[in-house]
C-alpha cells in the first residue's frame, strides 16, 4: 500500500475536551486534513484492538493536552504507544498545563503548539507549517473523499456522526461496575445540576473531587480487584460520564456530547440510562432537522441494545429491569409502580428503591411501599441504620412481631434512632431492663409502655427509681450508661457482618455507635479508639466539646474543617448532633469550651485557629494567662 493509505491524524484528547476539540477536528478536516478519532462508535471487546489498528496505522500522531487530560492513564497510554513506535508527534497544549514525573520527561523532546497562547489563524497556521514538516499534506477534496485506508475501513472518521456504525454489539460488561455507575448517576443530579450552572467549573479538578467524594459514599466491592490502571480507568471514565450528563444539560443541541455519553453508558451495560437520554433529547426539541434524525437512529439503535441485552436477562433481571424503567418516568405511575413492586422477590432491588434519594413527592409512597416489602432481615437491619429517613420508620412498624427476639436490632434501633416511634415501637419487645429504664427517662412518650414492659419483666423499676434517694439514682443512671454502651459494643461486630454479607449499594453506618461509645463508655482505650472512628465532621465537634478526655480532644480537634461548624459549637447550636437517644443536648453549652482551646493548640490550619480566636474574642471570652489578642496564642506546631 502506498503512502496515502496511511495519510491520516490520529486524535488522542480527554472527554472533557470534547467541544473544543471537535471544533479543532472540523477546521483540520474543512482544511483538508484526514482525521481519526475515538467517537464512541465502536465499544466492547473491540476497541482496544480498533484504536491500536488506527495507531499504527497514523501518518501522525497529535494529543490534546489541558489539566483536565494530564492525569488520564488512557492518554498516557496512546503517548507511550506512539512514542515507543516513533510516530510523528504533535502535542497541542489547550491551555496551560502543569505535566508530572515522566510524561513532562517523554514530551520535553517532542514538537507542540501552545493554542492558548495564539489567535485562531496563527493556530492553524502553525499546525500545518508542524504537518508539512512531518511529512503530512493536506488532500485536495476530491482525492480526500477517494482515500481508502487499510481495514478495517471503521477506524477512519471524518468527524461525521454515524449511529449505523455500531453493529450492536454489546459490551461485556460487569455486573458491579454496572450497579456502581448507575448508582452514581441516580444520585449524582445535584452535582450534575451544579456543574450545568457553572457553579462547579466543567472538568475541573473541584469537580472530580466532587465525583470522587460520591462514588465512595456509593462505593463498589469489585474495586478491590482491579490494579491500579483500571482502578484509575474507573476513575476517568466517572469523571466523564457527570461531566458529559451536565455538558447535555447545559448544551442540549450539541448532538456530540450524545456520542461520548452513549459510548461510556454502552461500556458499563447501561442500555436503559442511553436510551432515555435520547429519549428526552427527542423530547427536549432544540435539535435542527438533520440532528434530529441522527438522534433518532441512535435511539431506534440504543433500543435494540436493549432489547438485545433484555434477551440474555432472567425472569428476575427482567422484573427488576422493567421496575428500575417505571420509576425513571417523570412523574412515576405510582399505582403501576406499587402493583410491580407487589411482584418483585429481589430484596436487593427493594432496598434499593427504599434508599432512593430522589425528593420527588411521588416517590416517597413507593420507598414506603418498597420497604415494607423486604423480607431479609440483613436488607431491614441495614435500612434500620439509614439515619433520619422516614421510609425506616415504615419499615419498623410494619415489622410488628417479626423482631421479637433479635436482641441486637432491637437494642440497634433504641441505642441509635433519633425517632422515637421507633424507640417506642422496639420498647414493645424490649426484655433489658437497663434499656428499658433508659426509654422511661428520656423517650418521650413511652414511660406508661416502659413501665408495662418493666412489670411484665418482672423489674422492680421504675417505683424503686422513684422511691430512692438521689445518690442511689445517681449510680443508677451510671449503670444504666454502661451497660448501653456494653450492648452497642456487642452490636458493632453485628453491624460488620452485616456488612460483609451484603454487597453492592448496601450500608451499615455504625456512625451513631462509635458516637455513643467515644462519650459514654467507661474505660478510655474505648472512647479513644471510637473517637478515631469518627467522621462526621457534627459527631466530631459534639464529641469534642463534651467529653472531658484530653486525648480524646486531641485526637479530634484537629480534625475539624469548617469554620461554620465550630462557630455552631462555639455558640452551642449543635442540635443537628442529638443522633442518640438518652445523650440530649445541654442547654448550658458555654463560650469557655475546652475544646476551643484544644483546636487553638493543635489544628493545623492557621485559618481554622484564628477563627476560633477571633470568635472567642467576639464572645468577650477569657482563658487565663493567654493574651488572645495575639494570633495563635496557644500552638504547639506539634503537627
Amino acid at each position: 500500500m502506498g503512502l496515502l493509505d496511511f495519510n491520516y491524524i490520529f486524535i488522542s484528547y480527554a472527554l472533557a475536551d470534547a467541544d473544543e476539540v471537535y471544533g479543532i477536528i472540523r477546521q483540520f478536516r474543512d482544511r483538508g486534513y484526514r482525521v481519526w478519532y475515538d467517537d464512541g462508535t465502536v465499544s466492547g471487546d473491540e476497541k482496544a484492538d480498533t484504536v491500536t489498528h488506527a495507531l499504527e496505522h497514523a501518518a501522525l500522531f497529535l494529543v490534546f493536552l489541558s489539566p483536565r487530560s494530564e492525569a488520564l492513564v488512557k492518554i498516557r497510554r496512546e503517548i507511550d504507544h506512539a512514542l515507543n513506535a516513533g510516530k510523528p508527534f504533535l502535542a497541542v497544549y489547550l491551555e496551560e498545563t502543569d505535566l508530572t514525573g515522566g510524561l513532562q520527561l517523554r514530551l520535553a523532546a517532542q514538537e507542540a503548539v501552545w493554542k492558548y497562547h495564539l489567535s485562531d489563524e496563527e493556530f492553524y497556521y502553525q499546525c500545518s507549517v508542524a504537518f508539512e514538516r512531518m511529512g503530512l499534506s493536506a488532500m485536495p477534496p476530491a482525492r480526500y473523499e477517494a482515500t481508502v485506508l487499510p481495514e478495517p475501513a471503521e477506524t477512519v472518521s471524518d468527524c461525521k456522526e454515524n449511529p449505523d456504525s455500531d453493529k450492536l454489539t454489546l459490551t461485556h460488561y460487569d455486573k458491579a461496575d454496572r450497579d456502581h455507575m448507575r448508582k452514581l448517576l441516580q444520585k449524582s443530579s445535584v452535582l450534575i445540576d451544579l456543574i450545568a450552572e457553572d457553579r462547579v467549573r466543567w472538568g475541573s479538578p473541584e469537580s472530580a473531587e466532587l465525583i470522587d467524594r460520591l462514588a465512595g459514599g456509593i462505593g463498589n466491592e469489585n474495586e478491590k480487584q482491579k490494579d491500579e490502571y483500571e482502578l484509575q480507568e474507573l476513575k476517568d471514565d466517572r469523571y466523564s460520564l457527570i461531566n458529559l450528563y451536565a455538558g447535555i444539560k447545559k448544551e442540549p443541541a450539541f448532538l456530540p456530547l450524545y456520542s461520548q455519553t452513549g459510548m461510556l453508558l454502552r461500556k458499563y451495560g447501561l442500555f436503559d440510562e442511553e436510551v432515555i437520554l435520547l429519549e428526552n433529547a427527542v423530547a427536549g426539541g432544540g435539535l435542527s432537522e438533520k440532528d434530529l434524525d441522527d438522534v433518532k437512529e441512535r435511539m431506534e439503535a440504543a433500543v435494540r441494545r436493549r432489547e438485545a441485552d433484555d434477551a440474555a436477562m432472567t425472569g428476575a433481571e427482567r422484573t427488576a429491569a422493567n421496575l428500575r424503567r417505571a420509576l425513571l418516568k417523570r412523574p412515576p405511575d405510582v399505582p403501576q409502580v406499587k402493583a410491580m413492586l407487589e411482584r418483585c422477590s429481589d430484596d436487593a432491588v427493594l432496598y434499593d428503591i427504599a434508599c432512593n434519594t430522589d425528593i420527588d413527592p411521588d416517590m416517597v409512597p413507593i420507598r414506603e411501599k418498597a420497604a415494607r416489602l423486604i423480607s431479609s432481615r440483613d436488607y431491614q437491619y441495614a435500612l434500620s441504620s439509614h439515619i433520619y429517613d422516614p421510609v425506616r420508620t415504615s419499615m419498623i412498624l410494619d415489622l410488628y412481631d417479626s423482631l421479637e427476639g433479635d436482641e441486637l436490632f432491637i437494642a440497634r434501633t433504641i441505642l441509635t434512632d433519633p425517632n422515637d416511634v421507633n424507640k417506642t415501637h422496639m420498647m414493645l419487645y424490649c426484655e433489658d431492663e437497663e434499656l428499658l429504664m433508659l426509654g422511661w427517662k428520656y423517650v418521650y412518650g413511652a414511660r406508661d409502655l416502659c413501665t408495662d414492659r418493666l412489670h411484665a419483666i418482672g423489674s422492680d423499676y421504675p417505683e424503686k427509681y422513684e422511691n430512692s434517694d438521689p445518690q442511689e439514682r445517681s449510680e443508677w443512671e451510671e449503670n444504666w450508661f454502661i451497660c448501653a454502651g456494653e450492648t452497642a459494643l456487642e452490636i458493632i461486630p453485628e453491624d460488620e457482618a452485616v456488612r460483609d454479607r451484603l454487597h453492592g449499594t448496601v450500608t451499615v453506618d455504625s456512625e451513631p455507635l462509635h458516637f455513643y461509645l467515644s462519650l459514654m463508655h467507661t474505660r478510655k482505650a474505648i472512647r479513644w479508639w471510637h473517637a478515631k472512628k469518627l467522621k462526621n465532621p457534627v459527631y466530631i465537634a459534639y464529641t469534642g466539646s463534651w467529653t472531658s478526655d484530653d486525648q480524646v480532644k486531641e485526637v479530634l480537634s484537629a480534625r475539624i474543617d469548617s469554620t461554620e461548624l465550630i462557630t455552631e459549637m462555639i455558640y452551642g447550636d449543635l442540635s443537628g448532633a442529638d443522633l442518640v437517644f438518652g445523650f440530649r443536648k445541654p442547654d448550658d453549652l458555654t463560650l469557655q469550651d475546652r475544646f476551643c482551646v484544644e483546636i487553638m493548640k493543635n489544628n493545623p490550619d492557621r485559618a481554622i485557629r484564628e477563627h476560633v480566636r477571633k470568635e472567642l474574642l467576639r464572645g468577650n471570652v477569657e482563658i487565663p494567662g493567654v493574651d488572645l489578642s495575639e494570633p495563635d496564642p496557644l500552638y504547639n506546631g506539634h503537627h
